[in-house]
């Protein structure tokens, strides 16, 4: 609808799985259930399913798969075990003409940039809008379900976990969610995605000035 207004749609953030899924026609949602392999599992604990998981061939998937809960764990490896048994085409390259752009620090800055921005988030309410979130009914379990920030606060409110701790390890999980996304995109690399990387240490001011460029030189072609 866009470009047929001659606009060009910009697409700004998000997962490398749910970039890929908006440019091209493969929906891992599409996965169907598989309830005898739920079954087998269900007896299993969070901890045991992340073993299981991480035991399986890696494929396109497995590398962003979210095991922040049982719940999630348990279709993480209805996916996973779907692709690496079934004759599934991933998507190797964009359905659509597109062009990407990645911004990519180094990793000590990376990793100083999420502990900043945890660290302000706590600061400006974080924990207060939990709070709020289950005196509107929302219960732990659903907060869990959600997982990182949801779910760890959620253990700090449930007296299973201090607040040092509960910091600590909320910090991990986004850290590890992050190199997770790396290895995403170079995935997306490998099977014919161009990303047209930026300095994310350069300011903010060089970044916007080179992303321009590439995009400039792209239109004229």
């Amino acid at each position: 609808m866009l470009r047929n207004k001659n606009i060009i749609p910009i697409l700004c953030g998000g997962t490398g799985l749910y970039i890929q899924a908006a440019i091209s026609n493969f929906q891992y949602s599409n996965v169907p259930k598989n309830y005898s392999l739920i079954a087998d599992l269900g007896e299993f604990s969070h901890k045991e399913l992340i073993q299981k998981f991480t035991a399986l061939p890696q494929n396109a998937y497995t590398a962003i798969a979210d095991l922040s809960t049982k719940k999630r764990c348990l279709r993480a490896i209805e996916i996973a075990t779907h692709l690496n048994t079934q004759a599934t085409e991933l998507p190797t390259s964009s359905a659509i003409n597109s062009f990407i752009i990645g911004i990519k620090p180094t990793r000590e800055n990376r990793i100083n940039r999420i502990k900043i921005r945890l660290k302000s988030r706590l600061e400006t309410g974080l924990i207060e809008e939990v709070k709020n979130l289950l005196q509107q009914g929302i219960t732990h379990e659903l907060l869990r379900y959600y997982g990182l920030e949801y779910k760890f606060i959620s253990m700090y409110l449930t007296n299973e976990l201090t607040k040092t701790a509960m910091e600590e390890k909320l910090a991990t999980a986004i850290m590890q969610y992050a190199k997770r996304q790396m290895t995403y995109f170079r995935k997306m690399e490998k099977d014919g995605l161009n990303i047209h990387w930026i300095d994310g240490d350069l300011p903010f001011e060089e970044q916007l000035r080179q992303s321009k460029e590439c995009i400039q030189q792209t239109l004229k072609y």
